[in-house]
């Protein structure tokens, strides 16, 4: 086995990446793989044992960069970055900051998330690695906000749920179904679900 983290190992990882995501991990070949990288199918072999193997490796990947990365960019830095500023513009901010980076990694992410559906094992290890810890990030952030008065004291657990949802959301509206002639403009959409999250849904009565 090669030196694992060597450069010809990322090589392979980022073609297997580019073929899981047109394919699927089913429908891909290690041949196929080989002819992205621009290499013999044999090498593949001497970093990884097999197909199986480069699917477990791209989830590492996901584990050891997007979430420190998610992490790194705490709401605290957002927010301070951000001081002077309403509320909604650093929410804004928010929201900016983690769908440019998901969209940065999302055919790393689509894999991941496609490929969790169908091996159990891969499932529970993004489950322990990556939704939980996303999840936990969220619950945090929310909580700052309360505290800092820019939220009302709402369950974060469930505050945490919805805004994965939306969040997720946003990177399958930019990443699976935008294209030339009908992707949506990522500031407007940010900013009409910034006036439902603050001035809700219900229609105010005039009195």
């Amino acid at each position: 086995m090669e030196k694992k983290g060597s450069k010809r190992e990322k090589e392979i990882l980022e073609a297997a990446i580019r073929v899981f995501e047109k394919k699927g991990f089913n429908g891909a070949t290690t041949k196929e793989i080989a002819q992205e990288a621009g290499i013999a199918e044999g090498t593949i072999f001497g970093y990884f044992p097999s197909k199986k193997d480069i699917l477990h490796q791209i989830l590492e990947r996901v584990v050891d960069t997007v979430i420190p990365e998610l992490a790194v960019g705490s709401l605290e830095q957002v927010l301070g970055e951000s001081k002077g500023r309403s509320p909604e513009e650093a929410i804004r901010i928010v929201l900016h900051n983690r769908l440019n980076l998901m969209i940065e990694k999302s055919a790393m992410m689509k894999t991941v998330l496609v490929e969790a559906q169908y091996h159990s094992d891969l499932k529970q290890i993004y489950k322990e690695k990556v939704y939980r810890p996303i999840r936990h990030l969220l619950e945090q952030n929310i909580q700052e906000l309360i505290s800092a008065g820019i939220f009302r004291p709402i369950d974060v657990p469930t505050a945490a749920i919805c805004s994965m949802g939306i969040f997720w959301s946003l990177m399958i509206e930019q990443t699976l179904y935008a294209d030339e002639n009908s992707a949506v403009d990522i500031d407007e959409r940010i900013s009409k679900i910034i006036d439902i999250v603050f001035s809700g849904a219900r229609r105010v009565e005039e009195k």
